[in-house]
């Protein structure tokens, strides 16, 4: 659907970042500017967009071919027979294409939209933001599914989903997390009383020990076990008349976070930046199990964007995908 969807048209948009640049994100800005404004018709009368604006500086207007001119702002629309002016030397303007191409039009300029499509673009290489502007397109298909996702993921806050265990549920085997503590769940068996969890550490003496008639167990790490160090975790089955069966084991990393961070390499130079930029580094905190860093960063960039439907839907998988 999602590829379907990308053959259409693709659209970016920008706004506001915390520290007052300008940054991807379709909600509304501190000027009040609603998210994805078309310069014209709307998609709703049957035209689709063939270029979102990503970023824009200095004085830019466009003239459709429905009449009447606009100013160019972040998060807005280009359709097909639009002009774009770039009114002064300074003027710059960054737009995409159906297939996750950027255009970067800088100084003073007159460009239409059959102008643009002859020019060569840059395709977007890190996944996560080919991510974020399908997203955008869900969204404006879908009105609404981040909306929905959202009380879907609140409704079972401690996350995870089956990741080819069959008992367990949560975590995934040589899962890495830098959380301070970790939701076990494993699926209830008809003949189990309790469960018996443990964790040792790679010198096979216990670190936790806990036995539960509930399916889920909240193993807080902070100030238990050491960070930096691996563990096996294992999980048995406590039936009546002493019956013990071995459920499941698996391992997990506590990623000390300050050594990590300070060893991860820089992310390549972005000509994007902003928020597309705040993305790799939440995507790369993640792949090194600095959870918590990641956690913290989305946090922040949906205090930034409260309205970005897509960003919410970024937030959520990752929820998911780290058992949150």
């Amino acid at each position: 659907m999602i590829k379907l969807l990308l053959a259409i048209v693709i659209v970016h948009g920008a706004a506001l970042s915390a520290t007052g640049a300008l940054s991807a994100a379709g909600v509304l800005s501190a000027a009040g500017r609603a998210p994805f404004s078309a310069h014209g018709a709307s998609p709703a009368q049957g035209q689709w967009p063939a270029f979102g604006v990503y970023h824009t500086a200095g004085a830019i207007k466009c003239v459709s071919t429905r009449g009447g001119s606009t100013v160019v702002h972040p998060r807005s629309w280009v359709y097909d027979g639009d002009k774009l002016l770039l009114l002064d030397a300074g003027a710059e303007i960054i737009l995409f294409d159906k297939d996750s191409n950027y255009i970067r039009l800088a100084g003073k300029g007159t460009y239409t939209t059959d102008d643009i499509k002859k020019m060569q673009r840059t395709h977007v290489k890190d996944n996560i933001t080919v991510r974020y502007l399908s997203l955008l397109w869900e969204e404006l298909f879908k009105p609404g599914s981040a909306a929905a996702m959202e009380k879907e993921t609140m409704s079972n806050s401690t996350g995870g989903v089956s990741r080819g265990l069959s008992l367990v549920v949560a975590p995934a085997d040589n899962y890495q997390t830098s959380m301070d503590g970790q939701t076990f769940r494993w699926q209830r068996v008809a003949w189990a009383t309790t469960y018996h969890l443990r964790l040792r550490g790679a010198d096979g003496q216990p670190r936790y020990d806990s036995i539960t008639a509930d399916t889920q167990l909240y193993v807080r790490f902070t100030n238990r076990l050491p960070y930096g160090s691996s563990y096996t975790w294992s999980l048995d089955l406590l039936g009546g008349s002493g019956r013990t069966q071995s459920g499941a084991t698996g391992h997990l990393t506590l990623v000390d976070e300050k050594t990590t961070l300070a060893s991860l390499p820089p992310l390549p130079p972005d000509p994007l930046g902003d928020l597309d930029l705040d993305l790799q580094r939440a995507e790369q905190y993640e792949n090194s199990g600095c959870i918590n860093k990641a956690n913290t960063l989305y946090h922040h960039l949906l205090a930034v964007y409260p309205n970005d439907s897509s960003l919410k839907e970024l937030y959520f998988a990752f929820r998911r995908r780290n058992y949150l």
